[in-house]
């Protein structure tokens, strides 16, 4: 699994660090941005299935300038974190379609319980895609024996 976060603050990458990704376990690679730059290139670039995907805008300039991105949101699990309580800034965040979200002055370790939460649902569906996958090779194997027969 894939964890790419966009934390352009110093104090919000300390709390991400302790209250998140230090008790990750099931997490291959993280990627951490600190510059929309570098952030919004990565998302342009092919992500896998079981992305997460944690943004921690500073200001709601953040999410103004990520709209022209959504597009490469598509697929992959959100996790917002507002730097206010405004109504424009929740309703730019709700066009990404957010898994979760919450303000910066909240908790961080809820942002770790649902990507536990989220880790646990991917390789469920992994499990079950592996599942099927085999069974329809099994049922395509079977049904070319019993046609050579």
């Amino acid at each position: 699994m894939e964890l790419i976060c966009f934390v352009p603050l110093n104090k919000h990458l300390s709390r991400l660090n302790s209250d998140v990704l230090d008790d990750l376990k099931s997490v291959d690679n993280v990627d951490i941005y600190k510059t929309f730059e570098n952030f919004s290139e990565r998302l342009s670039r092919p992500k896998k299935l079981d992305t997460i995907i944690i943004i921690i805008a500073e200001s709601r300039q953040d999410f103004e300038k990520l709209i022209s991105y959504k597009d490469f949101l598509n697929n992959t699990r959100n996790i917002m974190v507002l730097p206010d309580r405004e109504k424009e800034t929740l309703d730019l965040a709700l066009l990404f379609f957010p898994r979760f979200y919450i303000f910066a002055d909240q908790d961080f370790k809820q942002i770790g319980e649902v990507v536990r939460k989220c880790t646990k649902n991917l390789q469920r569906e992994k499990t079950i895609r592996t599942k099927k996958s085999i069974n329809g090779k099994c049922k395509k194997i079977n049904k070319a024996n019993k046609n050579t027969t």
